[in-house]
């Protein structure tokens, strides 16, 4: 996560980098579960953490 930090201060607007970078990492989780890496419950818990980083700002 730190290094998603140094590119949100990198570039201009960070709430919609912020809200870039959750989205790629949702689209990471479901490429994973598409490749069948992550079960269904691997990718909600996964997602609903994500979430919850953005939201405190972790």
């Amino acid at each position: 996560m730190a290094e998603n930090v140094e590119l949100l201060e990198a570039v201009g607007n960070a709430a919609a980098n912020r809200d870039f970078m959750l989205a790629y990492q949702k689209a990471v989780l479901s490429a994973l579960h598409h490749d069948g890496v992550l079960n269904q419950e691997q990718l909600e818990r996964s997602a609903a953490k994500l979430e919850q980083q953005y939201k405190t700002g972790i």
